[in-house]
């Protein structure tokens, strides 16, 4: 049995974190203790549910992960059940403890190679090798370690570029961690070079294509499209406007299921004049349009003339805080011949003094209170990961805060008004 156990909680701690006691029950503070319920797993053998609530109300049986074969009312683990602890307290509740994992995040960047990009910058240099040294210095950064990215060009064949959307849904280097990912982004850049003219309506068609393609085998990530350009779209797109176009394409993205966002750089040499390669550059208004109708609020303007990879890299960054938010938190994988019970699964905030404080859970987004928060799932019926509530994630993001969930132990939900 105890060689069992230890087998059983090292698996444990590789999956979620450290082991620690917590209380079963609700904590509503309303009356006195409650008694012990019945232990409410689905499968397996009988069993006594342990504990009961902190204070107030009935307690609840101890679930969490559950699965097929004998049961225990310590903790709800199952094959093969541990054995109790009388260290483990009064409640006998047994609960991983694990920092809250942020989501991943995986952004699949089109790039822009048309000629303009080979217009010269105030320094002497050209806009492509200032763009290319500074999206290499990106994934190269420490600090991108663990991001997922992935890179295509437009247009595809010089001034007769294609202007079929799938043309530009592949990618020339498929979305892959960082810094794994490094190499082949540095080694594409490298093998490309600006050529071709400005098909910016499929391009942005394409990636969100892709992206959507990626999100759907990834559901759990978080996956955005990054859009770099240097010059207003000259091919594709019809009529008087042509940037309304790709405006389409991008609420389309965000509109879609997968509620697909697309950022955009707009790269740009101040005071250097390029008319011939050059006669349409950006203009921040025409590429905030494309960046709202994506669901982003702006567009990010980075001027190439000085210190172009430090300015690419604070764009980067501004957008890897807009995407990627302290506000949401996969659920962790249970161990194997076992499924996560959502409704043993609590979310607790912790300062830097240590000081912990639960976050109840509510009915979804609808029922977030304006000044208390909370948290819920993503989908109740099959959830994959932990959404907090405004008030919530905006105290989450304040330094030195830090989530982590607790499983094993009846969710913590907000009493009634």
């Amino acid at each position: 049995m105890l060689e069992n156990r230890g087998r059983f909680v090292s698996l444990l701690l590789l999956a979620t974190g450290v082991l620690a006691a917590c209380s079963a029950g609700s904590t509503d503070g309303q009356g006195a203790p409650g008694t012990g319920g019945s232990g409410g797993f689905p499968t397996g053998g009988g069993g006594a549910g342990a504990g009961g609530a902190a204070s107030g109300g009935a307690g609840a049986g101890m679930g969490g992960f559950v699965g097929t074969g004998n049961m225990t009312s310590n903790g709800g683990f199952i094959s093969p059940p541990p054995s109790k602890d009388p260290n483990d307290g009064d409640a006998g509740c047994k609960s991983a403890v694990g920092k809250g994992e942020l989501l991943p995040l995986d952004i699949f960047i089109m790039f822009d190679q048309s000629q303009s990009m080979d217009c010269a910058t105030s320094n002497g240099g050209k806009r492509w090798n200032a763009v290319k040294q500074a999206l290499t210095g990106f994934v190269n950064d420490p600090g991108a370690a663990g991001i997922g990215v992935g890179l295509q060009y437009f247009g595809d064949n010089g001034l007769q570029s294609s202007c079929d959307a799938a043309t530009y849904s592949t990618a020339d280097v498929p979305i892959a961690p960082l810094p794994m990912n490094a190499g082949p982004i540095a080694t594409s850049l490298n093998n490309h070079r600006p050529t071709t003219n400005t098909p910016s309506l499929p391009a942005l068609d394409g990636a969100i294509q892709h992206a959507r393609d990626w999100k759907q085998k990834n559901p759990s990530h978080t996956v955005i499209v990054l859009f770099v350009t240097d010059g207003q779209p000259n091919a594709c797109s019809e009529g008087p406007d042509m940037v309304e176009p790709v405006v389409q394409v991008a609420k389309a993205g965000l509109d879609s299921a997968e509620k697909m966002n697309t950022y955009v750089i707009g790269i740009v040499s101040e005071g250097v004049a390029c008319p011939r390669l050059d006669p349409a550059p950006p203009t921040k208004a025409d590429l905030d349009r494309v960046a709202v109708g994506g669901g982003t609020k702006e567009s990010f303007m980075v001027d190439v003339n000085q210190n172009a990879s430090q300015k690419f890299l604070e764009a980067i960054n501004k957008i890897r805080i807009g995407a990627q938010p302290p506000c949401e938190y996969r659920l962790p994988d249970p161990d194997e011949g076992t499924k996560l019970d959502p409704n043993f699964v609590n979310v607790n905030l912790t300062d830097q003094a240590g000081l912990a404080t639960t976050i109840f859970r509510v009915a979804g987004s609808g029922a977030c209170n304006p000044s208390n928060g909370g948290w819920y799932y993503d989908d109740e019926a099959a959830p994959t990961k932990i959404l907090l509530c405004p008030a919530t994630c905006s105290g989450a993001g304040k330094i030195g805060m830090t989530v982590s969930l607790k499983f094993g132990c009846v969710a913590s939900v907000r009493p009634p008004a």
